[in-house]
């Protein structure tokens, strides 16, 4: 479960640069992409961005991986602000479907 913080953040020149920085995820597929979050995660890392990956866009990715870590923040390097298509409508589906059938 994602939790809120209950404080006001500290101004970024007071934070940790474990806090200030993350790394960049150059995955190539929907599966690549979650295991790298996670082992991210598990490493410790607290913001990880990434950019569209294999069949699903970046927002279908995090929409995935929400649901599989606890703590990381996730950045989107790249997100089209156009609206979205049909066709990619459905292709966002397709993916979460198709991850959904491999668990």
């Amino acid at each position: 479960m994602i939790q809120q913080e209950e404080h006001a953040p500290l101004p970024l020149s007071q934070r940790s640069i474990r806090d200030r920085v993350g790394i960049f995820s150059e995955a190539t597929d929907m599966l690549d992409a979650k295991a790298s979050i996670r082992e991210a995660e598990q490493a410790s890392v607290r913001r990880i961005w990434a950019q569209n990956a294999g069949n699903a866009d970046l927002l279908t990715l995090f929409a995935v991986v929400v649901t599989q870590t606890e703590q990381i923040r996730l950045g989107a390097a790249i997100v089209p602000s156009y609206p979205r298509h049909p066709l990619a409508l459905a292709q966002q589906a397709f993916a979460v479907h198709h991850e959904e059938l491999k668990q």
